[in-house]
């Protein structure tokens, strides 16, 4: 597994986060939800075809993967 971005962003709710983002290279079983107050689905997503509901800064992150960026920042205003 090698990392992908560190994301350093702040929440609607004025809350600080660093997120930390990886590619899995190689990955076994089915992905289950374990909050399920936080999520409707846990499915695999072709990278160009994200689902509508995506939060924006995981959308942020996935479709900005490949410029080589590892630090990102979100919701600062």
């Amino acid at each position: 597994m090698k990392s992908l971005k560190v994301l350093h962003r702040m929440s609607d709710d004025g809350m600080e986060y660093m997120d930390f983002f990886f590619i899995a290279e190689k990955w076994e079983g089915e992905p289950i939800i374990k909050e399920l107050n936080k999520s409707d689905d846990m499915s695999w997503f072709p990278i160009n075809n994200l689902p509508e509901h995506t939060l924006p800064h995981v959308r942020e992150v996935i479709e900005n993967y490949k410029d080589g960026i590892s630090f990102v920042e979100f919701g600062w205003e």
